[in-house]
């Protein structure tokens, strides 16, 4: 090491078992000489007027001129660095459409699904109804066929006992004009209803009383005993009333006949 006002130059070689590596060097190229006081530089404040720049120097600082606009561009590995960041932009802007696009297709394919399913329930419903309506008409129809044909069956029912009681009756009509002596089977039926009641007379038709009186009905009666009698009443067309003290008793065919059928009739009914 030298004196602080002369140059000089020292090396410092470690102990090493390769002589020709060096561990460290120096070299003072001036001392600083200390100087505790500062004093300001005094420099000459140019007036601009004054000041004329070399032309050559003119626009060191590379100004932009008065007028004149320039475009700035960034360093190559900024504008790099730029590029790529609008690249991953558009990308992501990309990737968000598709995603929207994507949610859109799905919402758009949820809601057709909703409304096919609301839709298919809607005509179910509908068509249920429908059918309901339909089966309640059928029914109602079926229901008002049924009475009418219940109906129609008691009409013809009602219809061919009436009929039957008078065809009975007209066989008896021919059976009374052919075979005249039903006349005592019919008086002896109505005296048995007399009870204890006395008998008073016996009316028959003028044909039955010209019967009687000819083939001598009284005879054939066990209940006749003198005390009463018959009598000839065209009112009577067949059978006989018995006149009692109790009462009559109507027993001719014809008011049979229809007693008969109204309560056969009323039966059926």
């Amino acid at each position: 090491m030298t004196d602080s006002g002369a140059q000089s130059n020292y090396t410092s070689t470690a102990d090493h078992a390769d002589p020709t590596f060096e561990q460290a060097s120096w070299e003072i190229v001036g001392a600083v000489e200390d100087n505790s006081e500062f004093a300001p530089l005094q420099l000459q404040i140019l007036d601009k007027s004054e000041f004329k720049p070399d032309p050559l120097f003119e626009n060191f600082g590379n100004a932009p001129e008065e007028g004149i606009t320039q475009r700035w561009h960034l360093p190559e590995e900024f504008a790099t660095k730029g590029d790529q960041q609008e690249l991953r932009h558009e990308e992501e802007l990309r990737s968000l459409k598709e995603q929207h696009a994507a949610e859109l297709e799905r919402i758009k394919q949820e809601t057709f699904e909703q409304g096919r399913q609301a839709g298919h329930e809607a005509a179910v419903d509908q068509s249920n109804e429908r059918w309901n309506k339909i089966e309640t008409s059928i029914n109602t129809i079926m229901q008002d066929l049924q009475q009418q044909a219940t109906e129609a069956v008691r009409q013809i029912e009602e219809q061919s006992v009436i009929l039957a009681v008078q065809i009975a009756r007209k066989i008896l009509d021919t059976a009374v004009e052919i075979n005249p002596e039903y006349i005592v089977q019919i008086v002896h039926d109505a005296l048995s209803h007399a009870g204890t009641a006395l008998i008073e007379r016996v009316k028959v038709s003028p044909e039955d009383f010209e019967f009687i009186e000819v083939v001598g009905v009284r005879n054939l009666i066990k209940e006749f005993d003198g005390s009463w009698d018959f009598e000839s009443d065209p009112t009577i067309k067949s059978g006989c009333i018995v006149e009692t003290s109790a009462g009559e008793i109507d027993y001719q065919l014809d008011k049979t006949w229809e007693r008969i059928k109204d309560n056969v009739v009323k039966v059926i009914r």
